[in-house]
């Protein structure tokens, strides 16, 4: 929520969940120092800190023996593991179920305004079917400080952060620098960059196994998200050629499961806009919250969630046999937080119409109906998805929060803004949380705003904070329990915007059987509390529109 706004959440938000009250626990200091400091989002003042200009919050604060054993843990397991590569095309059939706890979760909301964390259970199911490129499932360490090796600044940084690449681009030449520059543009969107800096790449005959690997796993990822399959397919297989040392820990399945679908699309006609003049279609915000408008399949009218955090458009298996989609041959199964498998195929609508623009050959991931149906009070289910592959094919859209969504050139005029980063079709927003530079996942699906694991490995005084934890709960069964903190009177900055939130949760251990690439996301406590939001993928800008009142 946002500064001003109320604290509580919503009818419909408490009614996805069960909440039971557990008292919060604290390190290292007294309850009376660190419920002061807690009220002034930051640690308590008797720790020893290093602050960071223009913000009270320290960068480093407390010694290890005061972090919560899940964050002491976490970073002890981590060190044993080999680092993979961040924003690969590397799990690109993978399902991560934690993607529909931001929709569903809102992280850290309870069902009263209390001072105090607790338990809270979660729905974490078949939304998250469109995580399709979030990156390696192997472990990730935090930014490097000082290493010559790019293969280790690319491994380790955040998904959608450009900054450890940047910043290691002054002080290596060659092929490193190639590699480097081909990464930072294809975390623009930037294919013909990445592919000069490709060439230039592989025009050095570098010899390091991890390097080559990260640059075939670049080429594949920047031509999967223009929607080259083609090319992305020869990429992954020429990937699989490598030497195996090149590899680490998880990619080879996930690349295989990547190739999959890759090769079913690679004889597909690519998507394409083939008419229409953009305009605006009116939106409206189902019982759990989430975007909805009205779009035509096939020419069949089709109530569609619109959704920034699917990679691709999704339907359900009933849904698409009754808009005529046509559904290839082959399929695969993947992955859930709960490490349960779900089944899916891959179908293309020859026509889909939205905001008066028409697009061809629109491919769909299709679920079972299960996996889009949720434990909501009264039954709740999804029959389609429309996500980040038909809003790039717009070029800038905006989400109007009185209910309107708006494309192309009704959107608004381009946008001067260069804070839009895209790694795995996930959009990351360059924002401030707390005065540190922190790129966010935007995802116009998730409920609350959070922070994860990793965000919380690199700032320990997020050990400070009082603690509570959480159930996700997989659509296809199982459930998970996760840590959180929460961190109060957040102050968040994105481009020229800026708010206070009354308090940011915080994950302090990572998801089960994988480590986590994001620093964190950006819910709709904070997009709501502006009339509107601009995602500019042509100047790969995005902009709040001003307050509401």
């Amino acid at each position: 929520m946002v500064a001003g706004a109320k604290t509580c959440p919503s009818p419909t938000a408490r009614s996805i969940r069960a909440s039971a009250a557990r008292p919060a626990t604290a390190s290292a200091t007294s309850m009376t120092e660190m419920a002061q400091a807690h009220g002034r989002g930051r640690p308590p003042a008797s720790t020893e800190m290093a602050a960071t200009p223009g913000n009270s919050t320290p960068a480093s604060v407390v010694s290890a023996s005061a972090k919560p054993a899940a964050i002491t843990a976490s970073r002890s397991r981590r060190a044993k593991r080999p680092r993979a590569i961040g924003s690969v095309i590397a799990q690109t059939l993978f399902l991560f179920y934690e993607k529909l706890l931001l929709r569903f979760g809102d992280y850290g909301m309870r069902s009263k305004c209390a001072t105090r964390s607790a338990p809270r259970r979660r729905l974490a199911g078949g939304l998250a079917a469109v995580a399709l490129l979030a990156g390696c499932a192997s472990a990730r360490p935090p930014h490097p400080r000082a290493v010559t090796d790019v293969a280790a600044v690319i491994d380790g940084a955040a998904a959608g952060d450009p900054a450890p690449l940047a910043g290691a681009l002054v002080r290596v030449r060659g092929a490193q620098a190639a590699l480097l520059r081909a990464r930072l543009a294809a975390l623009r969107l930037d294919r013909a960059g990445a592919e000069r800096a490709l060439g230039t790449y592989f025009a050095a005959h570098d010899t390091d196994p991890r390097r080559q690997a990260i640059a075939w796993a670049t080429r594949g990822e920047a031509a999967f998200a223009a929607g080259d399959y083609a090319a992305a397919a020869t990429a992954i297989e020429a990937w699989q050629r490598l030497p195996r040392a090149g590899w680490h820990a998880g990619e080879e399945a996930s690349m295989a499961q990547t190739l999959t679908i890759a090769r079913l699309l690679r004889a597909q006609p690519r998507q394409a806009v083939i008419g229409g003049t953009p305009g605006t279609v009116a939106t409206s915000r189902d019982r759990v919250g989430l975007v909805r408008a009205t779009v035509r399949i096939n020419g069949v009218a089709q109530d569609a969630v619109l959704d920034t955090g699917a990679n691709l458009p999704v339907v359900a298996a009933s849904t698409a046999g009754r808009l005529g989609l046509r559904i290839l041959d082959g399929g695969g199964s993947v992955a859930s937080v709960t490490a349960r498998q779900v089944t899916t195929r891959v179908a293309i609508a020859d026509r889909l119409d939205i905001a008066g623009v028409t697009l061809a050959h629109v491919v769909f991931l299709v679920m079972d109906d299960s996996q889009l149906s949720f434990p909501v009070a009264g039954g709740y289910r999804i029959g389609a998805i429309i996500g980040f592959p038909v809003f790039r094919a717009l070029g800038r859209v905006r989400f109007d929060n009185a209910g309107g969504f708006a494309a192309g050139r009704a959107a608004g005029p381009a946008l001067d803004a260069d804070n839009l980063r895209v790694s795995g079709n996930d959009l990351y927003v360059l924002a401030r949380v707390g005065g540190f530079a922190t790129a966010l996942h935007l995802d116009t699906g998730a409920g609350r705003s959070g922070l994860t694991s990793r965000f919380a490995m690199l700032h320990p005084f997020v050990a400070t904070f009082p603690t509570g934890s959480d159930t996700l709960m997989g659509a296809g069964g199982g459930a998970v329990a996760r840590h959180t903190a929460i961190w109060r009177q957040v102050g968040i900055t994105i481009g020229a915007r800026s708010l206070t939130l009354p308090e940011l949760p915080i994950a302090t251990d990572a998801p089960k059987g994988q480590d986590e690439d994001r620093l964190g996301n950006i819910g709709q406590d904070v997009l709501g509390a502006f009339g509107s939001y601009t995602i500019d993928f042509d100047r790969m800008g995005f902009a709040l529109g001003p307050p509401r009142g």
